[in-house]
């Protein structure tokens, strides 16, 4: 309470709020995970922290730092969505057009070191960005935004499920939309 922090702050365990944790973004966060070596997955709208540019994903240590270790993939728009598999691999979504470079509409996966891993190719991916994810038990990844096709496939209700390579998951097939 009462402590500034440019939009992204630390807790501690007990709901406290962490002096340690230092990160300075240049706009909104929209995602995070921890990892289970406690490094901090963030993606959103900033493309700086710390004043290090960084696009719109980055790796912080767990004082705020950046993380040297993590290559930074440099979306080129927001990372809206962040799913952190049990191989510690990375989905992001968002509204991006490129990730490292290559084309990824609105979906990319990350090898551990933030590399772009590109046994996992979305293909067109959807019409519009992606505003959340989840990791079925099965293994596969579904994500929902405001999208009507992915890959040319019309998904009226802005889900899809995604196989481990990229490829839209055929077998599902929702009815109902959800409100946002």
């Amino acid at each position: 309470r009462g402590a500034p922090r440019p939009t992204l702050g630390g807790l501690k365990a007990d709901g406290t709020l962490d002096d340690e944790f230092t990160a300075a973004l240049d706009a909104r966060a929209r995602a995070s995970v921890v990892q289970p070596d406690t490094k901090i997955l963030v993606g959103g709208e900033f493309t700086t922290v710390n004043g290090v540019a960084t696009g719109s994903i980055a790796r912080l240590n767990s004082d705020g730092s950046l993380d040297a270790g993590f290559t930074l993939p440099q979306p080129n728009s927001l990372t809206g969505a962040l799913v952190l598999q049990p191989d510690g691999k990375l989905l992001i979504g968002g509204a991006f057009t490129k990730a490292n470079g290559v084309t990824r509409q609105s979906l990319a996966r990350l090898n551990p070191d933030g590399t772009l891993d590109n046994t996992f190719d979305p293909g067109a991916g959807p019409d519009f960005g992606i505003f959340g994810m989840i990791l079925h038990p099965d293994g596969q990844r579904i994500r929902f935004g405001g999208f009507s096709t992915v890959n040319g496939v019309a998904r009226d209700a802005a889900i899809a499920r995604l196989n481990g390579d990229g490829s839209l998951g055929a077998a599902f097939t929702p009815t109902r939309a959800i409100s946002f």
